[in-house]
């Protein structure tokens, strides 16, 4: 149910902002291993390793998992371009904060220029 919460709230909020393109930035897979219903699987997991392939990635320098199978299906589906933030006039920032503890922060930011 999580999943689908996720889903359904990042569909919607693209549809009432009315966002026309999207650019990410290189997804951050982490590294190691996590313990999870299906048993202890590699970092990225397998349905995420899957999702992974056409997109840029990277490992980065902290352990666990710190990107999921559903995130990283949004940025995949949604993403128009990968690479850092074009010049642009931000009118608005989200950040969406992480449940894990790596030692830092943990969150995805948003930043949106109204045409």
């Amino acid at each position: 149910m999580d999943a689908v919460a996720d889903i359904s709230a990042v569909c919607r909020m693209i549809e009432q902002l009315g966002v026309k393109h999207i650019t990410a930035t290189p997804i951050c897979t982490g590294f190691g291993s996590i313990q999870c219903a299906h048993g202890v699987l590699p970092v990225p997991a397998p349905a995420t390793a899957l999702l992974l392939e056409g997109i840029p990635s990277y490992v980065g320098d902290l352990e666990g998992e710190r990107c999921t199978p559903t995130g990283t299906a949004l940025v995949k589906h949604f993403a128009d371009t990968f690479g850092q933030q074009p010049l642009m006039t931000v009118s608005a920032i989200g950040y969406g904060i992480g449940k894990k503890d790596f030692g830092r922060l943990s969150c995805v930011r948003a930043s949106l220029e109204w045409a």
